[in-house]
């Protein structure tokens, strides 16, 4: 599995949320935190967000709203 970092444009994309929205659940520790690539610019993992991903969605599934 490749892992490659993904830029705040392709984030709010793959998961649909907002900046705000993304960065606020940062914030309450319900998101993966970036990683500082240069002085100005962040990136995520994308296996950190798949699993965020799919912990969400099993989350959900257990309370049984699909």
């Amino acid at each position: 599995m490749q892992n490659r970092i993904l830029r705040r444009h392709e984030v709010e994309s793959q998961i649909g949320l907002s900046r705000s929205s993304t960065y606020q659940m940062m914030s309450d520790g319900d998101f993966p935190l970036p990683i500082k690539l240069g002085k100005r610019a962040v990136g995520w993992r994308e296996q950190d967000l798949n699993e965020w991903l799919s912990n969400r969605v099993s989350s959900v599934r257990r309370r049984g709203k699909t």
